[in-house]
């Protein structure tokens, strides 16, 4: 049976660290920007305007994957639209 945990806090991502690593590590073609170092200072980094988001995803206890989100917050999108230039408004 396929099962999907999220995790949405950068502390308890560190339960995922070695997985992740391991999953890197076999994947062909892997980049610097899928490792779990660069998730983590990207979210450190800008952790005003993104909440980290990991779905792990495992079938018969088995971990077959991980997928990281950097989410913008609503506050974040709020911003960048009150500073939008409006037509004839300076």
């Amino acid at each position: 049976m396929l099962n999907v945990a999220q995790f949405h806090d950068l502390n308890k991502l560190d339960a995922l660290r070695l997985l992740w690593k391991q999953l890197w590590q076999k994947t062909r073609q892997a980049s610097f920007r899928q490792s779990f170092k660069y998730y983590e200072h990207f979210c450190r980094v800008n952790e005003a305007i993104v909440v980290p988001k990991v779905l792990y995803v495992s079938i018969a206890q088995r971990p077959i994957g991980l997928f990281a989100v950097g989410d913008a917050t609503q506050r974040d999108i709020s911003r960048q639209f009150a500073r939008a230039e409006l037509p004839g408004r300076r």
